[in-house]
C-alpha cells in the first residue's frame, strides 16, 4: 500500500491526485494522500487532503474519490510502479542520511521491537512488488464506500 500511495497522492506533483485535481482541473492549490500503517497492530489509515477555494471543495472531494475508484479498478501502470518504488525507496534512504530522522527511525524500531534488518527486508520486498500484488492489496484493504470526508475552512454558511 505504500507504493500505491506514492502513485495515488504521496509523490507530490507526480501523483495522480495532483495531476488530475491541480494540473488538469485547476481546482486545488495542493492535493495529496498519506498512508500510515501502525507498528504494533493491524490498522492503517489512508488520508487524502486538498487545499481549495470554498466553491471548489465539493468537486475536489468528488474527483479524489473518482481517482481512488479508478486506482482500485485499474491498478497502477508499469511506469507508475517503477517510479513509486524508486521514490519510496529513496525516501527511506534519505531518512537514514539525516541525524534527526535516523534517530526517529531507530526510536520507532525500538518501540516496535524491530531492528534495521526489518527495514532492509521491507525495502527488498517493496522493490520486488508487482502491479498485481499492489492491486490485490488495494482491493483487499480499501473500500471507497467507507470513506469519511471532513472539510474545514472559511465556508459559506
Amino acid at each position: 500500500l505504500v507504493v500505491a500511495n506514492e502513485t495515488f497522492g504521496g509523490s507530490g506533483f507526480a501523483s495522480r491526485l495532483m495531476g488530475r485535481i491541480r494540473e488538469k482541473e485547476g481546482l486545488s492549490y495542493g492535493v495529496g494522500s498519506v498512508f500510515r500503517a501502525a507498528s504494533l497492530d493491524s490498522r492503517a489509515t489512508l488520508s487524502m487532503y486538498g487545499i481549495a477555494a470554498p466553491q471548489n471543495i465539493e468537486k475536489v472531494v468528488t474527483l479524489a474519490h473518482e481517482e481512488l475508484v479508478k486506482l482500485l479498478k485499474d491498478g497502477i501502470t508499469d511506469e507508475e510502479l517503477a517510479e513509486s518504488q524508486q521514490g519510496w525507496l529513496q525516501g527511506e534512504q534519505q531518512k537514514r542520511g539525516d541525524d534527526a530522522q535516523l534517530a526517529a527511525v531507530l526510536a520507532n524500531a525500538l518501540y516496535a521491537g524491530r531492528t534495521l534488518d526489518f527495514s532492509a527486508k521491507l525495502e527488498t520486498a517493496v522493490s520486488k512488488l508487482t502491479k498485481d500484488q499492489i492491486r490485490a492489496a488495494l482491493v483487499k484493504h480499501i473500500d471507497p464506500t467507507k470513506l469519511v470526508n471532513g472539510v474545514a475552512g472559511d465556508l459559506p454558511k
